[in-house]
């Protein structure tokens, strides 16, 4: 069933599931093998005992001993992307900021020739991946912390604690775009809150509203508001819909707001 799911156009839910299912689990599968090595060309395990795994109980608990294996091994072959996703957690959260998108452009900005094939559709899937790592393994105290676990590991090799301390410099550097990114995310949401403001209290319900009463709400001078414009449209025009229409120079004769 499952190779008739896999190969014929999915028609019915259940094989949509089957198949979101089975591609889901296909990036853990690639990461454990391709990337991480935790499986050999020959098929061995990596680690553990397969005699002992096969005889012994299977737990959803984590020891202490795996959890040093895996993230020894996870270090070994993708520390940057997983440190970089674990650091950077506490900012995504302290700016509200997407993480996944934080991630990507720290990476890009610092690590572009690292080997996981850089394109935002395949980050986006390994992401997730590493997010059940970091949570599975407790990577991250409560307070977003990197665990004394993890920080034992990286501290106990050279090369780890190394990139460990480079990722940390870069993010030095890189808090100022970081809070730069959280106060456009802040005049976002000010954006749509003022739109749906000013929008109510419209008699016609055609959803467009003057672009300078959401500045005069927003407070903010001709210039920036129209810098934010041009950002907002960039960073949302896939996500949302928009649209600006040009009122005649006749009847309004104020500067235009130009969106790039």
């Amino acid at each position: 069933m499952l190779k008739q799911t896999l190969t014929k156009q999915r028609e019915t839910e259940i094989e949509k599931q089957i198949y979101s299912t089975y591609k889901a689990s296909s990036y853990y599968v690639n990461l454990a093998i391709d990337k991480l090595h935790f499986v050999d060309k020959d098929w061995k395990i990596f680690g553990w005992d397969i005699i002992k795994l096969q005889k012994g109980r299977v737990s959803s608990v984590i020891n202490n001993a795996d959890r040093r294996l895996y993230l020894k091994q996870i270090l070994e072959y993708d520390i940057h992307f997983f440190l970089s996703q674990c650091l950077l957690c506490k900012y995504a959260r302290r700016y509200s900021l997407d993480e996944e998108s934080l991630v990507f452009d720290f990476v890009a900005k610092y690590y572009t020739n690292y080997k996981f094939d850089f394109t935002h559709s395949s980050h986006s899937n390994y992401y997730v991946v590493r997010k059940g790592w970091i949570e599975d393994l407790k990577a991250l105290t409560r307070s977003n912390g990197l665990s004394s676990l993890l920080l034992t590991c990286i501290k106990a090799n050279e090369q780890f604690n190394e990139i460990y301390l480079d990722i940390l410099s870069n993010i030095t550097q890189f808090k100022s775009e970081i809070i730069k990114k959280g106060k456009l995310q802040a005049k976002k949401k000010l954006f749509l809150k003022a739109y749906n403001a000013i929008l109510k209290k419209q008699a016609d319900l055609n959803d467009y509203v003057d672009l300078y009463d959401i500045c005069e709400y927003m407070k903010m001078s001709y210039k920036s508001f129209n810098n934010f414009l041009s950002w907002f449209y960039e960073e949302e025009r896939m996500r949302l819909s928009i649209f600006f229409i040009n009122v005649v120079s006749t009847i309004d004769q104020r500067k235009r707001f130009y969106i790039r």
